[in-house]
């Protein structure tokens, strides 16, 4: 859903890019966010973009931007892009826009912040449950009785664990490991972390488990 306040601040800080040294991108969603509300594209030459994985870059490139950073296979989540980062320009503050999330960890920022880098983050988008009236009931049983469950967010695995417990499926694969440690701490037992957040990833994950 759109942020809280309706994407007053994200406009905001838009209007402020020419300042800000990178724009950094987690999801596919902070990239549509963006995008969605840049109405010419010189405005995105001052910064340099970072994206977390293919999925981000690939949402880049249908806009025909080019990701100027992107973490090395294996390393695709948040704490891996905050490692990849150059350390912040020498001679004056450096400056990362991150649009994120309004439930986002605090990974990427708290990563930049370690190496130098002034973060500003900015509400982009919101994350909300499905409402369980809105749910067919034929899905939710099959979600119940299903051989394995595939999650792709934390709060996907939290939605999940509201839903059936812990109890539901006896397999669980998860898409990277920020998701399966999610899955973890709220009491599921993860058979399978795809190496990479890729659909053939997924799947050699999930064959794996089952």
């Amino acid at each position: 859903g759109p942020p809280a306040d309706g994407g007053a601040a994200l406009a905001a800080r838009l209007g402020e890019l020419p300042a800000f040294d990178w724009l950094a991108f987690t999801s596919v969603e902070a990239v549509e966010a963006v995008l969605s509300r840049v109405r010419d594209g010189r405005a995105l030459a001052g910064p340099r973009l970072a994206v977390v994985g293919p999925a981000s870059e690939a949402a880049l490139a249908r806009r025909f931007l080019v990701a100027d950073l992107r973490p090395p296979a294996g390393a695709e989540r948040a704490s891996g892009l905050a490692s990849a980062f150059p350390d912040p320009p020498g001679d004056r503050p450096g400056r990362v826009l991150f649009p994120r999330a309004a439930q986002a960890r605090p990974e990427l920022p708290d990563g930049l912040r370690a190496k130098g880098w002034e973060v500003v983050e900015v509400e982009a988008y919101r994350t909300e449950p499905v409402p369980l009236e809105d749910l067919p009931s034929k899905a939710l049983e099959e979600a119940r009785t299903a051989d394995a469950v595939v999650l792709a967010a934390p709060s996907a695995v939290a939605r999940y664990r509201e839903l059936f417990g812990t109890e539901a499926s006896p397999r669980v694969v998860c898409l990277g490991p920020t998701t399966a440690a999610a899955a973890a701490d709220l009491g599921l037992a993860v058979q399978a972390v795809a190496a990479r957040p890729e659909p053939a990833a997924v799947a050699s994950a999930l064959a794996r488990a089952l």
